[in-house]
């Protein structure tokens, strides 16, 4: 099937080459000058009369720039660059009797008048939105300062993260992360670990892309959030220092350089930084066994202790103007302490009955390294554009536990022996891909973009457990888990875009292998799928600054590595957590109408169905009061959402982004335990921030979050609300900034829910440590302006080769 897939692309883009060697071609050239001296490294763009994107092209050293590959027609041109004022022309007619022209040197004129350096200047705000995406300015915003990207994220409009780290984006759950435009291959647990350990400091932009092309893996009913590192875009050397520190129950404290080298054939790009926090966790859970009145009261205590480290290190070479090589290495090393103390008083009639106290002190140690190899450039006269990807990751995780639990019968105190074991649970993950994107227009409104990739993830997981003491609460001392999944993947879609409408059909197909077998062989996973994955979007311009647009498309979810493994693990004898093989994975069907007014205002409703989708679910014996949590398969989520996004310039000093988003959700969910449960509820989620000048180089920031009481999956979830504040201060003509940001003043971010389910009766609260106050310097070093003759605008095409939607 596969094979035949790639016949047909293959097929495709040979017909396509073959026809458009058939057009003839015509051309215009031209010269720039200023001040009497040839002007380079102009950006100019060309249209067609009706508006119509063609390319965009840079002059060359001597001034001079030559277009060729046109079709029939005129064209309209206009020249940009820093410093300078636009300029825009219109050529006469290009046919059989003039396939050439030879347009009159054009001079541009300095802005101002001013000569000499041009100071290069921005007010970009921390939130917008470019049709189908969110990006959010991280470098912008105050909150940034000593933050993590899992901080951050919550500020996002439309993001939500629960309790156990899962991130959902528009009422869809389902995230798949990326890093600078590649695939992070982290998921679960271990994602949400790096993501609460990444630094803000070095990071530019994080994208959230909803409805991802047929290019991007079909992994992931939300949709992306890609994180860009900070890479400079001027010519010469220049680098960014930041300090800083904050305080809450605990306390952080970080720093991070930043450092670019950019010349005219090559670019040398790095961050570093090290932060550490210490916070604690706080979980409580009261758990009932109605048939006999006994009562579970746990609290639970984690303080954690990670050390991070973090590495990007890039480096591109333009083999020429329209071809380019590069090399990018992501490190990262987390080591983290966690000394966690646990008590479980157990109740029999309201009587307290016994007792077990807990204590576990682990050492883990997280290294993940990713390498790119990455070509893009163009090819032929028909500009072709043709990119490749080769992509290895290595993730090693080294955890050592000593746990020590003692268990106490009442009312005479009495003890029997303590539980008392060293846990060693080590963990591998290698990954290798391979990918290569084509993409060719195929007329003036046709375009065409076809590619394939091939995947292989390979993860060890061990469980070394040595009993020392008490018995053994597990059935085998010693456990692995091989996983291995193989993904062969191919997509194609063809966009027309006239003036006023755009319409955009897309196709993918992946064939999925996994295999997972248990220490003794035993083959616990075996599947092989093939699926295809549909894109529609049809968008049509209403008036001037209006849009209307319409999507489909169809994702999925694989289970997450570490759901599968399944290992127990435990915070007593009797609150167990076990992984579950015989998870599938979950597809969603999502649909979408958005009206988007005057480029800002967007207005949308959505119906999402996912089957199979995956959740964790509680099950308890209450015959021995154990209670183990799993991820559990549903039959499916159904959401019905409705959602504004309003941003809103007040005045000159005060401008809000305002998002709400409202859904009703439906479950339905089947188990041998529970028997049919089906649950539905309305919720919303509303995210208001502000930004404000206060003149004297002072801006401030506020953040306010609310969730509504809703109903999810076979849990009850309370209001969530929290506010956030900070207000930052530029120095040393403004090289320099100092950043305050107070997080949860109030200590009100907290997850608090319950669950009815079959015998279960439960309430639980969950409290990460939120309040804190932080400071933090940034300086920049080197030159902060340009000069003018001196600029490399290289942004719109180098940016377009890195990073493709």
């Amino acid at each position: 099937m596969i094979k035949s897939f790639y016949s047909i692309i293959f097929l495709l883009l040979a017909n396509t080459g073959f026809c458009l060697a058939q057009e003839k071609s015509y051309s215009l050239k031209g010269s720039l000058m200023s001040n009497h001296q040839p002007l380079f490294n102009v950006e100019i763009v060309i249209n067609s009369l009706d508006s119509t994107f063609v390319k965009t092209i840079i002059s060359k050293k001597d001034g001079t720039y030559t277009i060729d590959n046109l079709r029939k027609g005129a064209y309209k041109l206009t020249f940009i660059k820093l410093g300078y004022k636009k300029i825009s022309y219109t050529s006469p007619i290009l046919d059989a009797q003039h396939p050439s022209y030879q347009i009159p040197t054009i001079n541009m004129e300095l802005e101002n008048n001013q000569l000499g350096e041009v100071v290069v200047k921005g007010n970009i705000p921390v939130i917008e939105r470019r049709g189908g995406k969110t990006v959010i300015n991280v470098e912008n915003s105050v909150f940034a300062s000593g933050g993590t990207s899992f901080e951050i994220l919550q500020l996002a409009p439309g993001v939500n993260i629960n309790s156990d780290g899962n991130i959902s984006m528009k009422g869809k759950s389902g995230v798949n992360v990326y890093i600078d435009g590649k695939p992070s291959n982290l998921s679960g647990a271990d994602l949400a670990e790096y993501l609460a350990n990444l630094s803000t400091s070095n990071i530019e932009q994080i994208e959230l892309l909803y409805t991802p092309s047929a290019k991007y893996d079909a992994e992931g009913n939300a949709g992306i959030i890609n994180i860009k590192f900070k890479k400079g875009k001027n010519l010469g050397t220049n680098a960014t220092y930041t300090l800083g520190g904050g305080i809450g129950r605990n306390y952080r404290y970080n720093n991070g350089l930043s450092i670019n080298n950019r010349g005219k054939k090559t670019n040398f790009y790095g961050n570093l930084d090290f932060s550490k926090i210490k916070a604690i966790e706080n979980n409580f859970l009261n758990r009932t066994i109605t048939t006999d009145n006994i009562i579970f009261n746990v609290n639970n205590a984690d303080l954690k202790t990670r050390n991070n480290y973090t590495v990007n290190l890039g480096f591109d070479y333009n083999i020429t103007p329209s071809q380019t090589l590069g090399i990018l290495f992501n490190g990262f090393i987390n080591k983290m302490e966690s000394d966690e103390n646990n008590s479980t008083l157990i109740y029999h009639q309201t009587s307290l009955d016994s007792s077990v106290f807990s204590n576990s002190l682990e050492n883990r140690a997280v290294n993940n390294g990713t390498v790119n190899l990455n070509y893009a450039g163009s090819i032929g006269k028909k500009e072709a554009k043709l990119s490749a990807d080769l992509d290895y990751l290595n993730y090693h995780r080294t955890s050592n536990e000593r746990f020590i639990s003692n268990y106490y019968y009442r009312p005479a105190r009495s003890a029997v022996t303590p539980l008392i074991l060293n846990n060693s649970t080590p963990s591998d993950i290698y990954v290798y891909s391979f990918k290569v994107d084509f993409s060719q227009p195929l007329s003036k409104i046709w375009y065409l973009e076809t590619g394939a990739k091939t995947s292989f993830a390979n993860t060890q997981n061990n469980r070394d457990l040595n009993v020392l003491s008490g018995t053994n609460p597990f059935n085998q001392l010693t456990s692995k888990f091989h996983y291995k999944e193989a993904i062969q993947a191919a997509y194609f879609m063809v966009r027309k875009k006239k003036e006023n409408s755009e319409l955009q059909l897309q196709l993918r197909a992946e064939q999925t292998t996994t295999k997972g077998t248990s220490a003794n062989g035993t083959q616990l996973i075996n599947r092989n799928y093939l699926s295809l994955f549909p894109v529609l979007n049809y968008s049509k311009t209403v008036n001037k600054n209006d849009k209307l647009t319409l999507s489909y498309n169809r994702r999925l979810n694989r289970p997450d590595y570490p759901d599968l493994n399944p290992f127990f693990y435990f915070l007593d004898q009797y609150t167990y957590h076990q992984g579950n093989p015989n998870l599938k994975p979950s597809f969603a069907n999502s649909y979408e109408v958005n009206y988007t007014i005057n480029d800002s205002y967007s207005f949308s409703l959505q119906y999402n169905h996912i089957k199979d989708f995956t959740y964790t679910v509680y099950q308890q014996d209450d015959a021995t009061g154990v209670a183990v949590t799993t991820v559990s398969n549903f039959d499916y989520r159904k959401t019905v959402g409705f959602e504004f996004d309003i941003p809103q310039d007040i005045n000159k000093w005060l401008s809000l982004d305002l998002s709400l988003q409202n859904y009703y959700e439906f479950f339905k969910f089947n188990s041998s335990f529970s028997g049919g449960v089906k649950n539905s509820s309305f919720s919303g989620l509303y995210n208001l921030n502000a930004s404000i000048k206060l003149g004297g180089g002072f801006m401030s920031q506020l953040n306010l979050h609310y969730e509504t009481p809703t109903a999810y999956a076979t849990y009850y979830f309370k209001s969530l609300y929290y506010a956030n504040f900070g207000i930052s201060k530029s120095i040393f003509n403004k090289k320099g900034s100092v950043r305050f940001v107070c997080t949860d003043p109030f200590d009100t971010n907290s997850a608090r829910y319950s669950s009815n389910l079959y015998n279960l009766d439960l309430s639980a609260k969950g409290k990460v440590e939120t309040r804190s106050f932080r400071l933090a310097f940034t300086y920049k070093i080197g030159k902060s302006t340009v000069k003018a003759a001196r600029r490399r605008n290289t942004g719109v095409a180098e940016e377009k080769s890195r990073i493709k939607d």
